[in-house]
């Protein structure tokens, strides 16, 4: 109920913008300003709904990370390493954190910025928000609570899409250990049995990892796809206002809109970094069985079973947004470059209408 509950105040909120920004376009810098607050509204009411209708294949897939290897299980030197790869991680998510809320804030400081009685975001009110202070401060409040809800909802689901696959990164490094160290009996030509149970667990984990992944894919891709899409349009439309007002841009302007430019460029940055090493990790599995002691002794089980992760992980894992972007960097450098391109579009568009 919470959930439908929230969807439709995001909606009617969303309708609230959209109505405003279609009635009231006189000025263009403003509707473009506005633009930004409905493609991310439209990312938390997409989120909800996929959230809300795939509940229970979002358990199954945070289910699947705790039958993972316990970090301890190989060492210490291995636990060391997977404790740094995730603090690195949690640094990245950090700095991604940090900026939203700079970016959030500033935002929803607007009013004070530009010493006037305006909301941050204009939608449809039913009161004069200039002849009744209350009704300005109600919107007022009502937007800023909505705001950093909708924003914890946003940082929370691309949070997880890290960590889950931070997970899947660090189970890779184990099994990237566990061949790397395998150290098979050099006497005898015939199969260790201990060994072969070891590389069989390895398998089974590899394939946890693998469906661990795909099933994100199946999961969040279309929803990545439309955060993509939106992330474009809003970036876009912030560096429109950003550079098209005056140069240098006011404080104001600059305040409120770079601090946008810059969380949006590191989420996006977040996704491909992380697409990208995911791959890189899935395809250095193959390396690694390769470059165990499988040649030492002709064992024909311990072979096969070689040759069998090698062969499954020169298939790479790539992590897509709907199958249309792929999060890597070629990705990241393709919407810098697509959004510069937008961007002298839509100023040619502004200054020959001027």
């Amino acid at each position: 109920m919470n959930a439908i509950f929230w969807i439709i105040v995001d909606s009617s909120f969303t309708v609230a913008i959209l109505m405003e920004l279609f009635s009231n376009n006189s000025d263009i810098f403003t509707a473009v300003d506005n633009f930004s607050a409905v493609t991310s509204a439209t990312q938390m009411i997409a989120k909800e709904i996929g959230l809300f209708t795939h509940l229970q294949e979002f358990r199954k897939v945070i289910n699947c990370t705790q039958e993972f290897w316990p970090k301890d299980k190989f060492g210490k030197q291995i636990k060391d390493k997977l404790e740094n790869i995730e603090s690195i991680g949690k640094k990245f998510l950090q700095i991604y954190f940090m900026s939203v809320t700079a970016a959030g804030s500033l935002y929803m400081l607007k009013p004070i910025l530009e010493l006037n009685q305006s909301l941050p975001i204009r939608w449809v009110t039913f009161c004069s928000l200039e002849e009744s202070l209350c009704c300005y401060i109600f919107n007022y409040v009502v937007q800023v609570v909505w705001a950093f809800f909708g924003l914890s909802l946003l940082v929370g689901f691309d949070a997880l899409f890290i960590l889950l696959l931070m997970s899947g990164y660090c189970e890779l490094e184990q099994i990237k250990h566990v061949l790397i160290s395998m150290d098979p009996d050099e006497t005898t030509d015939e199969d260790n049995v201990q060994l072969l149970d070891l590389i069989s667990s390895v398998i089974e984990q590899h394939n946890r990892i693998f469906n661990l992944l795909e099933g994100m894919q199946d999961l969040l891709g279309s929803l990545l796809l439309w955060q993509f899409v939106a992330t474009l349009l809003s970036l876009c439309a912030s560096l429109f206002v950003l550079t098209s007002t005056s140069f240098p841009p006011s404080v104001p302007i600059l305040t409120k809109t770079l601090p946008y430019i810059i969380s949006v460029l590191i989420q996006i940055l977040i996704f491909c970094v992380a697409g990208q090493v995911i791959t890189d990790q899935s395809l250095s599995v193959a390396d690694a069985a390769y470059a165990s002691k499988w040649w030492v002794k002709f064992q024909p089980k311990l072979r096969k079973t070689i040759l069998l992760i090698i062969l499954r992980s020169q298939r790479p894992v790539e992590m897509t947004a709907g199958g249309v972007f792929a999060l890597n960097f070629e990705t990241f450098v393709a919407i810098m470059k697509a959004t510069s391109s937008t961007l002298a579009f839509l100023t040619t568009l502004c200054d020959e209408e001027e």
